[in-house]
């Protein structure tokens, strides 16, 4: 059969009488219900067709799928059924390019891969076109977020920094090239983004932000993007966001890892400051320059923040809300860290915020109010330094020594098979008892009351220059759970006087301890918060012993 004359084209059907037409769209019911041709009705395959659509002799079936590809079929299967079918040439992209207001057909042409995509659709384009984006920093991350989101076609794009481009920038900063060097930043990827894409918007501030600057520039837009290098940045755009109602997405990268988080203003968000609190001390924490950063990072994280916005403005998929995404290059292991709902000792969103604005807060001054002494922020770098302190001790030899020994508490195995070997021997079955219970009350203390209270993040997660020796332990930090079962059970051998057994198992209770430390997967707040709920299990362990025991009428 002749392919033309299956084949046909909206201006040769314009004459045709429309109660005669009856459209049929092969793509699939959710591309469908994101646009389709008036009065079409939906059907994937010919099977569907027969069974669902009362076929006329009398009727004209234009059959039509994205392209006008994979509809040919249907619609020449049509024909040889005795049908006058046709299929839509250029499918619905051609009706598109017709029928579309707002958008031009070279711009029509520029989206089509997007415009295609059930969740996008044209409204979703449309919703693009007309939205503002600010990317703070154009570096490493700020450039291939702004490269995406321009061919992307978000309408209004603003881009922030001060600084000039130099040649170090250009192995990760592909925004730029050799010809840039020494020029500014935001205003050279303003000239490469114009160049990709004319009929976006481009704005440049020559400028770093500031306390004074940054409410009044960040008003101006819909979405954030925090792609700057350094952590007083990182909280003044957090503060200013919150206190504006901006969303804004957050990304951090280093060596070979990366993270990512969103926030929405709608009440019950996480922020930033929700999460990390307090600036940290510059000397406790690493910087791309100091640490290095594998170039491709850059882009892979940059990337992520860039479809963060396009998703937020679509409403497609699920964002980064109450949750950090966390990528490991070296293994290719991303994993996500999820946050209960926000802080309400937040210093901007929480109950009692004290951070009206962030000018008044520029300086990042310390509240001292009804708050102790010695400020949590303060708590928290010198627990980071110790942390980093231990790291200057990081051997081979020892680096082994450790992992062997934190394998060994490793869902407190070693004091399970204990237990069983205890409960087995009749002499020392009281003792098993002791420590069955002391394990369980652990288990319930540390893992499923404390760590989903306190919810910490891990040591490795605000320093993510370290490189871990052991796989990425999944829950949160406070209290550790190894510490915690270690102590428990040379606490319970104490108190049921087995003189031969809790002394060496305090000894590796301490090494197991001290090998959270050193693999940097714990503060040292954690270990103190492992030992005390330890022996506290411990000892509820041996009181519940006296009335258990008594009725399995077991000999003491």
């Amino acid at each position: 059969m002749n392919t033309k004359e299956i084949e046909v084209t909206l201006e040769q059907i314009t004459d045709w009488k429309k109660e005669n037409v009856v459209y049929i769209d092969t793509r699939g019911a959710i591309a469908y219900q994101h646009g389709h041709i008036e009065n079409a009705q939906v059907f994937e395959n010919m099977d569907v067709v027969k069974e669902q659509i009362p076929l006329q002799k009398d009727k004209k079936y234009i059959v039509y799928c994205t392209y006008g590809e994979t509809s040919y079929e249907i619609a020449q299967e049509l024909r040889e059924m005795g049908y006058d079918a046709y299929n839509l040439k250029g499918g619905y992209r051609s009706w598109l390019l017709k029928h579309t207001s707002g958008y031009s057909r070279e711009e029509l042409l520029r989206y089509d891969r997007q415009i295609i995509l059930p969740q996008i659709g044209m409204d979703g384009q449309l919703k693009l076109k007309n939205a503002k984006v600010l990317i703070i920093g154009a570096g490493g991350l700020g450039a291939p977020a702004a490269l995406y989101l321009a061919g992307a076609g978000v309408g209004t794009i603003g881009l922030m920094d001060a600084d000039a481009v130099s040649m170090s920038n250009l192995q990760r900063q592909i925004i730029f090239s050799e010809s840039m060097v020494d020029q500014n930043k935001a205003e050279s990827a303003k000239q490469v983004l114009e160049h990709l894409n004319s009929g976006i918007q481009v704005k440049a501030y020559k400028e770093f932000i500031t306390p004074q600057n940054a409410e009044e520039i960040i008003s101006e837009y819909d979405f954030v993007i925090d792609a700057v290098d350094n952590f007083e940045a990182k909280f003044l755009i957090n503060d200013a966001c919150v206190l504006a109602g901006k969303p804004f997405c957050h990304a951090g990268i280093l060596r070979f890892q990366g993270q990512v988080m969103t926030y929405v203003p709608d009440g019950k968000c996480t922020c930033y400051r929700c999460i990390f609190e307090e600036i940290p001390d510059p000397s406790s924490v690493q910087n791309c320059s100091q640490a290095g950063v594998i170039g491709a990072m850059a882009g892979i994280i940059g990337s992520v923040q860039a479809l963060e916005a396009v998703k937020y403005f679509t409403g497609a998929g699920e964002l980064l809300t109450n949750k950090m995404y966390v990528f490991d290059g070296l293994t290719m292991e991303n994993r996500i860290v999820r946050f209960p709902n926000r802080n309400e000792r937040c210093r901007v969103c929480g109950k009692d915020a004290d951070i009206k604005s962030v000018k008044g807060n520029a300086g990042e001054k310390d509240v001292q109010s009804s708050r102790c002494s010695l400020s949590k922020k303060e708590v928290n770098d010198v627990e980071i330094s110790i942390l980093n302190a231990i790291q200057h001790m990081r051997t081979p030899i020892l680096d082994t020594i450790m992992c062997v020994i934190t394998k060994l508490g490793n869902a407190g195995m070693i004091w399970i098979l204990l237990t069983v070997i205890l409960l087995i021997i009749p002499k020392t079955r009281r003792t098993g008892v002791i420590l069955m219970l002391a394990l369980c009350v652990d288990v319930v203390l540390c893992n499923g009351i404390l760590k989903n209270l306190v919810r910490r993040i891990r040591p490795f997660d605000v320093n993510t220059s370290i490189q871990l020796l052991v796989a990425r332990p999944h829950d949160y930090s406070f209290p550790s759970g190894h510490t915690a079962a270690s102590f428990t059970a040379a606490m319970a051998l104490y108190l049921a006087g087995e003189n031969k057994m809790w002394k060496p198992a305090l000894v590796l209770a301490v090494l197991i301890a001290f090998s959270r430390l050193y693999l940097y997967v714990h503060y040292p707040t954690d270990i103190l918060g492992g030992i005390i709920t330890g022996c506290i299990a411990a000892y509820i362990g041996y009181r519940l012993e006296e009335g258990v025991l008594p009725r399995l009428k077991w000999k003491r």
